[in-house]
């Protein structure tokens, strides 16, 4: 090989450099896919998405709040200097688990002894089986019966949109709650209470109400509802002004 042919051969040999930019090229892909990843995350926390906290736009007004409590059903004495808003779909988890600590306490300590008026506000959006379940309290309702039927439907929730819901669980749930199973059963079956679910839902939504449960104490909405602490002490401070 003579001077001129190694020239060429070096001249045409591939360059390190090539492999080191596209490596650093992959890197700044993979970086910047990260950093939109954690981004997108924080925003989803901040919104409420994946925790159980409350997810609200900010305080309510006045009206705003005797519009929610003339569309729920009150638990306790109107007259209570404290009125507690609770937004809840009956298929949602963390609703369950609100229900069987936070609520418990809440209503042996405030809403027992008068210091709490406590409304249960439909927010019946993870799918149909949340509006089935809703329209079955509010038949429960008619017959006096929502906390009872609430309680059932809590105690004995199954798995989100998977076909748990149905009309014949729910006559069996209007059984536990001792309803008048006629009654009932036609109720549901007429979808009597399914357009005021459906308002009730849309309503929340107009409002920013973004994940369940989300509650508001005197119209301030509470950070984490299912943190006793922090929603007691949010009572005993709307109890002090």
């Amino acid at each position: 090989m003579n001077r001129q042919e190694r020239r060429r051969q070096r001249t045409n040999r591939p360059s390190n450099n090539g492999g080191s930019d596209t490596r650093r090229w992959y890197w700044f892909i993979g970086g910047s896919t990260a950093i939109i990843v954690v981004v997108v995350l924080i925003t989803l926390f901040a919104a409420g998405v994946f925790d159980g906290g409350s997810g609200s736009s900010g305080n309510y007004s006045a009206s705003q709040i005797d519009d929610l409590k003339e569309q729920a059903h009150l638990i306790g004495d109107a007259s209570a200097p404290v009125t507690l808003i609770e937004f809840a779909d009956f298929q949602c988890p963390y609703c369950r688990e609100f229900w069987g600590t936070t609520l418990q306490q809440i209503k042996a300590e405030f809403v027992a002894t008068g210091q709490v008026a406590l409304y249960f506000h439909h927010m019946a959006f993870i799918g149909p089986e949340s509006t089935l379940a809703a329209s079955g309290a509010e038949c429960a309702a008619d017959q006096g019966q929502f906390e009872a039927f609430h309680d059932v439907l809590f105690d004995q929730q199954g798995p989100e949109n998977r076909g748990y819901i149905t009309i014949a669980r729910m006559e069996t749930f209007a059984a536990q709650a001792g309803l008048d199973l006629v009654s009932f059963a036609n109720c549901v079956r007429d979808e009597t209470h399914e357009e005021k679910v459906q308002a009730d839902t849309d309503y929340a939504s107009k409002l920013g109400i973004r994940s369940t449960p989300t509650l508001l104490i005197n119209g301030v909405p509470v950070a984490n509802p299912l943190d006793i602490n922090a929603v007691r002490a949010a009572i005993q401070t709307a109890l002090s002004q």
